[in-house]
């Protein structure tokens, strides 16, 4: 599958912005029972998330994607929902994460600002479901592409110190309750792990 996936990601990366918004549904569709091994696999073998931003292309490239596809957000967030469910209960590594944060009632949004994409992660009794719109959500960040392109290794690390100086450092803007979001923060270093092994 992950190969499949693989080759699926490549050729789409190669279309414009408004083919793969009508595509997308589609294979999410078509992937919904992949799973996050599959996904890192095939991220893997597109050359780690650096490989893979550098199939998308450019910044200016990625927002140009994200503003086609942010009209199609409210259709693809229930599917996006279902993939989240099944890798939860069906990867006892996630699993593990998500039960770090059981405790945690938050809702965080990421304020996508070049792309014009507002989208909060729910969290709640150890489980996320993704949401469109910005509204009820007690943090946003604010990530401009470029933001998020250069903070990303950090978010990626596992490292609890790594992590923190992202949230620390003053380069991502937040609004409103930080601390609230801080009960979330070790699903990132679980997040991290899963994705070097």
């Amino acid at each position: 599958m992950a190969e499949k996936l693989k080759d699926v990601i490549e050729k789409t990366l190669q279309k414009s912005p408004e083919e793969i918004k009508k595509e997308l549904p589609g294979l999410l569709q078509e992937f919904k029972n992949a799973t996050l091994d599959d996904a890192l696999g095939a991220v893997s073998e597109l050359g780690g998330i650096k490989g893979l931003l550098g199939k998308i292309g450019s910044v200016d490239r990625i927002n140009e994607v994200g503003r086609a596809v942010k009209d199609i957000m409210p259709q693809i967030i229930p599917t996006i929902n279902e993939i989240i469910q099944n890798n939860i209960k069906s990867n006892p590594d996630l699993a593990k994460a998500f039960e770090k944060i059981k405790s945690a009632k938050v809702t965080a949004g990421m304020d996508l600002v070049d792309m014009g994409i507002g989208i909060k992660a729910k969290f709640d009794s150890g489980m996320m479901t993704v949401e469109n719109g910005l509204d009820g959500a007690d943090m946003t960040l604010v990530l401009p592409t470029q933001t998020l392109l250069d903070l990303y290794p950090q978010l990626a690390s596992g490292k609890m110190s790594d992590i923190m100086k992202v949230f620390t450092g003053g380069k991502l803007k937040i609004k409103g309750a930080m601390m609230k979001g801080a009960a979330i923060l070790p699903l990132f270093t679980e997040l991290g792990k899963m994705g070097k092994k």
